[in-house]
């Protein structure tokens, strides 16, 4: 959902993630109230992001995609017995 990107990319303050958090639920709480409920009752541990500086979130997001498409290339190599390791991908 393109809805959640405000929340933790755009926002550059606890309370302007907060609004971006009630115009995603204003928006989707009727086709997605589970992960929105579960959004809202662990807001405390999640808005603990915006303590940091936001050299350090931008990094802790980007870390996320890179891992992400590690897990991918790690999925490939796992297909392709001809791909013994990452390097040869």
């Amino acid at each position: 959902m393109a809805d959640l990107k405000p929340i933790y990319h755009a926002a550059v303050s606890k309370e302007a993630a907060e609004m971006a958090l009630e115009h995603l639920e204003s928006k989707w709480s009727h086709q997605y109230s589970i992960v929105l409920r579960s959004w809202r009752n662990k807001w405390l541990n999640l808005s603990v992001y915006f303590k940091y500086p936001e050299y350090v979130r931008k990094a802790i997001y980007t870390t996320n995609a890179i891992e992400a498409v590690h897990g991918v290339v790690d999925q490939i190599i796992a297909r392709v017995a001809t791909a013994p390791s990452r390097c040869t991908v």
